[in-house]
């Protein structure tokens, strides 16, 4: 992605699948939007997105927007050249589901799907997990269910040769005594199952380092 200290750990693939998770607040989001964005203006892996914590769209789009572009979203910031070159860049490049009728997983492959059909997207993004409406089996527990759900994820991602990211929340995070500060979690950590480590070919924690006011990435996982 042109920066050597993510790309000297991680060569991006298609067909893969990508877990993302970090304390709430933390920016776990921006840092898959900034991720995404570079795969596509480097090699054109257009992106489908799932992102109900950033609807409605003007909001997600004024994020993007900057991203691209370099500068606050605000006319004091940005031109109104630029404003108009990231507005036809997301358009071409970039799409939005948010199927407030039915929220089921389903429902939402099928929407990727047609968006990896026609529009020819090479990513899909869940922002996060914990929005979609989860249909477990009867007798099924909440481990065999997530396991399931993450073997679809994969078989779709090679099916389609897409790069499939996944956000999720951990479970309720302990603060460190010394400082009041979040440890730092893994992907061990998310709410659920162990199976979000185990069957993820890259994951990937976003920590907020309030000492030193940076923003850290932790690779926990490239397979």
């Amino acid at each position: 992605i042109g920066l050597s200290d993510i790309d000297d750990i991680i060569t991006w693939e298609q067909g893969r699948v990508a877990v993302i998770t970090g304390v709430p607040g933390h920016g776990k989001s921006e840092m898959v939007d900034f991720l995404a964005l570079k795969l596509c203006l480097r090699y054109g892996w257009k992106i489908g997105y799932f992102s109900p914590e950033n609807y409605p769209f003007k909001y997600h789009f004024s994020k993007l927007s900057s991203k691209l572009i370099g500068k606050s979203f605000d006319a004091k910031f940005m031109t109104k050249n630029e404003f108009d070159i990231s507005h036809k860049y997301i358009n071409e490049n970039i799409s939005f589901v948010y199927p407030e009728d039915d929220m089921t997983f389903e429902n939402i492959l099928s929407k990727a799907t047609y968006l990896v059909k026609r529009i020819g997207i090479k990513q899909f993004i869940i922002d996060p997990y914990n929005k979609i409406e989860h249909l477990r089996e009867k007798g099924e527990s909440e481990t065999d269910y997530i396991s399931r759900f993450l073997d679809k994820v994969g078989m779709f991602a090679k099916k389609y040769q897409i790069l499939f990211w996944i956000v999720a929340h951990p479970r309720k995070m302990n603060k460190q005594k010394e400082d009041n500060s979040f440890e730092v979690p893994t992907l061990y950590d998310i709410n659920g199952s162990a199976n979000f480590y185990n069957k993820a070919d890259y994951g990937l924690t976003v920590y907020r380092n309030f000492k030193t006011g940076n923003v850290e990435l932790y690779v926990q996982k490239v397979k």
